[in-house]
């Protein structure tokens, strides 16, 4: 297991502009068959890569003039934008993530 910590500048929601530091648990994953025969030729096979096990809102700071802004529908609209952007979200993370 591993953590990354990466910052999203300049997210748009419908509560304002904010810059957010993710906590991402990396994982490494080995999807091979492992070991293997091929017409009498041994081997062993591996698949690894690495996946988001878990992660958190680390965090929060508004980007723009909005200073007053309720924190729990902050929240949720930021998880309402991973969930909508959840291939951009994941490749970034997983593009700072060293095996």
């Amino acid at each position: 297991m591993a953590y990354v910590y990466y910052t999203f500048e300049d997210i748009e929601i419908e509560a304002g502009n904010f810059d957010i530091t993710i906590c991402a648990k990396i994982k490494v994953v080995d999807d091979g068959i492992g070991p293997y025969e091929f017409w009498g030729s041994k081997g062993y096979h591996h698949d690894i890569y690495a996946v988001i096990d878990n992660y958190e809102i680390d965090d929060i700071v508004v980007s723009d003039d909005n200073e007053k802004f309720d924190k729990d529908v902050v929240n949720k609209q930021l998880h309402e934008w991973i969930k909508n952007n959840e291939s951009y979200f994941e490749d970034t993370i997983l593009e700072k993530f060293v095996y």
